[in-house]
């Protein structure tokens, strides 16, 4: 078992003697590792391909095969009445097994709300869906290259700084002290983990973390805040483990898949309680702008959906056109600039051993692309919050914090990089105020390095069938927005009379992470 004395005090002497955070992290990871290799057998499983059938059938079945051999062997008809006789007799345990399976195994997890084995069930039958055999520019289909290929397409997305000074507009408030690790919350996270999960690129299992809570959550504390005093992160905790999602579109296009970083669990816990900490900050202060739904505690897609029908709809009553444009960024996630996000981090009074610690974590990160068992070298990460992380939705909600102060006549909506801007059309200086808010968001894009995708932008204007009459054609970047009568809007169809009458068959009502 884990010697907890002796890792306490290695822990111990290192940080007193203010080593590397890395030769600290190596301390604890090791002994972990090698506690698990010295006490954990290790033992070679059979792939079951048909999980639902039993020993017992696979016995019968190995049986039919011995008799099916003697027949070939020494031909006869008492040795094939032998196999015909445990050929149905497999047949009917194998049908007893499967329709087991379906019942305990799938329909009553069903009913307690685990779709898991359902899904596993589905996957077996099918194929991994996440098998991907070829790539369009890849020159060959081999899982390396592709791998490489992915890799090589997620990094021409990244931006370098700039080095344009943007200062935005500081607050008043100032976050007065740096976080304090409590030894009881990080056991809390730690017993909180799920043990069927992956490990991440340092190779240590959620089941092993929660196994050991009780025995490393002291000596983690002291690693947390060792890390947090000295604002300097692990190199492992900056490695990340890249699967590529498929999203839409092309299934050759490497840029329709999106980017799912696997970080190390122990650095997720850290950035659990830093998150934790500035959510706190940020709603008590009130710092974090209203019309942004996403990420946070008490909103969601609900809220926003309801919160802006409810404008449609009081429009609608009122027979007041509105006209609409649905945004759209282009891999907002990956183009956030760390200077300038850094900066931002600043400008809203978070802790300078807080912003110092998020500048060490986001500085010289790598990613490895892993598609079909095989990876991909190391990349640098130049731009972007990791996708995938605790952290970093909400470094991406302080970055685009001010967004919404540069729509000076018309109403946003922010849920996540989700954005709807509209306005009530009274006359056609109203269209000429909602063009200019389209143009100050764009110059305010241009200043912080995010792009609009413009021909995925659409424009609408929601009227009564009666008034429906051809709204002004918006520009951004000097490209005319596409016109449609009907909108996708956080999983909803929105058409331009307000009917309803159209399901949206798509994903789920999550952030969409693009």
């Amino acid at each position: 078992m884990l010697d907890c004395h002796e890792l306490n005090n290695k822990m111990d002497q290192a940080i007193s003697n203010c080593d590397p955070i890395d030769s600290i992290w190596s301390i604890f990871r090791n002994s972990i590792l090698k506690s698990a290799y010295n006490h954990i057998p290790h033992k070679d499983r059979k792939v079951r391909h048909q999980p639902w059938m039993t020993k017992s059938t696979d016995r019968e079945i190995h049986r039919r095969q011995r008799y099916h051999r003697a027949n070939v062997t020494f031909p006869s008809d008492s040795n094939q009445q032998k196999v015909d006789r445990q050929s149905k007799y497999c047949d009917k345990l194998i049908n007893a097994d499967y329709n087991n399976f379906i019942n305990r195994k799938i329909c009553q997890e069903l009913e307690y709300g685990n779709t898991k084995p359902l899904f596993k069930f589905i996957d077996n039958r099918r194929g991994n869906s996440n098998t991907i055999k070829h790539l369009d520019g890849c020159d060959s289909d081999s899982a390396k290259d592709i791998a490489e290929h992915f890799a090589k397409s997620f990094t021409t997305v990244f931006t370098e700084d700039d080095g344009k000074c943007t200062v935005p507009t500081a607050k008043t408030v100032k976050q007065q002290s740096n976080i304090k690790i409590e030894s009881k919350g990080v056991l809390k996270q730690l017993q909180a983990l799920d043990a069927t999960k992956g490990a991440g690129p340092d190779g240590i299992s959620p089941a092993l973390l929660k196994y050991l809570a009780c025995f490393i959550y002291d000596p983690l504390t002291k690693l947390y805040q060792y890390s947090l005093d000295t604002s300097t992160v692990p190199s492992d905790w900056r490695c990340a483990n890249v699967v590529p999602i498929y999203k839409k579109g092309s299934r050759g296009d490497a840029l329709n898949y999106r980017p799912i970083s696997l970080t190390c669990l122990l650095s997720k816990i850290l950035e659990h309680i830093i998150s934790h900490d500035l959510n706190n900050y940020f709603e008590h202060r009130a710092l974090l702008s209203d019309c942004q739904h996403g990420f946070r505690k008490g909103r969601g897609c609900d809220t926003q959906l309801v919160t802006t029908v409810t404008d449609f709809i009081d429009a609608y009553d009122t027979d007041i056109p509105i006209d609409l444009a649905v945004l759209d960024f282009s891999k907002a996630f990956d183009v956030v600039s760390h200077p300038k996000l850094l900066n931002k981090l600043y400008a809203l009074g978070v802790h300078t051993s807080t912003v110092r610690w998020v500048e060490s974590w986001l500085c010289d990160r790598t990613l490895s692309v892993t598609v079909n068992g095989a990876a991909s070298s190391q990349y640098p990460v130049t731009s972007g919050v990791p996708q995938g992380s605790v952290l970093g939705p909400l470094l991406f909600l302080a970055y685009i914090n001010d967004m919404p102060d540069v729509v000076t006549y018309s109403k946003l909506r922010l849920f996540a990089d989700d954005s709807l801007v509209y306005k009530h059309i009274h006359s056609s200086s109203d269209s000429a105020l909602l063009q200019a808010d389209l143009n100050n968001l764009c110059t305010w894009a241009d200043d912080w390095q995010m792009k609009f995708n413009v021909s995925k932008c659409e424009q609408m204007r929601i009227a009564r069938p009666a008034n429906q009459t051809p709204s002004c054609s918006y520009l951004m970047n000097n490209t005319p927005l596409q016109d449609v009568t009907e909108v996708k809007y956080l999983g909803v169809k929105i058409d331009n009379t307000l009917s309803f009458n159209k399901r949206y068959v798509g994903r789920p009502l999550v952030p969409s992470i693009c």
